[in-house]
């Protein structure tokens, strides 16, 4: 990690107080993202993919990291 990309001691404060529920609900909005930006990164590369074919891809994308 770089120098500027340190958390602020603000965010961390934030983070040591979450519950961890909290903590879930992040997680799991990061995961949703990560599979958003994945899945449109797919559909940019094979524009051909039926709806079918790009969640098979993008499993086994996440799956074994290949397209």
């Amino acid at each position: 990690m770089h120098s500027d990309e340190r958390l602020h001691p603000v965010q961390i404060k934030r983070f040591r107080e979450m519950t961890p529920t909290e903590k879930h609900r992040l997680f799991l909005g990061m995961v949703k993202t990560a599979r958003s930006i994945s899945r449109s990164a797919l559909r940019q590369r094979q524009p051909e993919l039926s709806e079918g074919e790009l969640d098979g891809a993008l499993a086994k994308f996440i799956l074994h990291g290949q397209s």
